[in-house]
């Protein structure tokens, strides 16, 4: 073994023709040189695959705000703690991703944010909005909220056809890179601590009691 790789590296690939095998070297140099050839040998592969793979740019990020009623935190987490799996699947067929949503106790306001991978928003987005599994479960979300846009005083919420922003944009100030390019296809995050103060949660089939379709 030569020494000609390190040299390929380090001189643009020019390999001196003096280069010593190791086998001539003393034995702590040898094994120097064998470590450091070792070393290139790994940042080289390293680079190649990175050179190899295209970059590829940032999800579309969203996020939104709306007020929880306070007294109906409980339903709220009944809900969330294990959100109903039509509905997730419905948001992932959507190109949503990592939809995640927080609770400021303070002002009890609720935010949310999530990553879109697709190329059409809008055609997305109507496609969840007309979704029936998607509209039932916003039917019991929806009574949980006090939502900013002056609209809704006077007109019927998503799930019933209304066209408003129900959860008021937030606009992205900063982003420090270092984005995610894959996500999981696991509907539930096995990391996630439920927030019900009951332990309750809920299905399609054993909702929570309030909803504000017409009866």
């Amino acid at each position: 073994l030569k020494l000609q790789f390190l040299y390929l590296i380090a001189e643009g690939g020019y390999i001196p023709a003096h280069t010593p095998p190791l086998h001539t070297m003393p034995g702590a140099a040898a094994g120097f040189a064998a470590g450091v050839v070792a070393g290139a040998a790994g940042v080289y592969c390293a680079w190649r695959r990175g050179a190899r793979r295209p970059a590829r740019a940032a999800a579309q990020r969203h996020g939104g705000v709306v007020r929880l009623k306070r007294d109906m935190y409980d339903q709220y987490t009944q809900l969330h703690d294990k959100v109903w799996e039509g509905t997730l699947k419905c948001m992932h067929g959507a190109n949503i991703r990592n939809f995640v949503v927080y609770h400021h106790e303070e002002t009890s306001l609720l935010f949310y944010h999530f990553e879109y991978i697709g190329t059409d928003f809008a055609r997305d987005m109507a496609a969840l909005g007309s979704d029936p599994q998607n509209k039932l479960w916003w039917s019991y979300c929806e009574p949980c909220h006090e939502p900013f846009d002056p609209y809704f005083k006077a007109n019927p919420p998503p799930s019933q056809g209304g066209t408003g922003a129900w959860w008021a944009p937030l606009t992205l100030l900063c982003s420090c890179g270092g984005w995610p390019t894959a996500w999981s296809d696991a509907l539930y995050d096995p990391d996630f601590v439920p927030k019900n103060p009951h332990g309750k949660t809920s299905t399609p089939d054993a909702p929570p009691p309030v909803h504000n379709r017409p009866e």
